[in-house]
């Protein structure tokens, strides 16, 4: 198993906006560790204008769309950014709702104590 980190966004939101430059820190920190970044992005509408938006802000991890949110049901979301920590056994070891400034030092700190276990 691995470590997840879920970021549930959409470009419509401007916390998710600040967020993304820490996630980005995180993957770029942790993709050669075992640890997967997956975006999942809530926005409805054309899918190009979610492709133009993840290149410009140079987001390289893994972004996959839901438009109707399906997934975000499963994970109860209801306000956004939302982001879950998932445990080496695919289990919700964390969630955060929000942006923080120092959202890389504290999600650094619980990922790291997930990759010990």
């Amino acid at each position: 198993g691995k470590v997840v980190l879920i970021d549930f966004w959409a470009t419509w939101c401007g916390p998710c906006r600040m967020t993304i430059p820490h996630v980005e820190a995180i993957y770029e920190k942790y993709k050669d560790k075992g640890v997967v970044v997956i975006g999942i992005n809530l926005d409805e509408g054309d899918v190009k204008n979610v492709q133009q938006f993840i290149q410009a802000q140079g987001m390289n991890y893994l972004v996959v769309r839901d438009p109707n949110s399906q997934v975000a049901g499963l994970y109860g979301v209801n306000s956004i950014p939302r982001f879950f920590l998932i445990d080496k056994n695919g289990r919700i070891a964390k969630m955060f709702v929000g942006y923080d400034p120092n959202m890389e030092d504290v999600l650094s700190k619980e990922i790291d104590a997930l990759l010990k276990e």
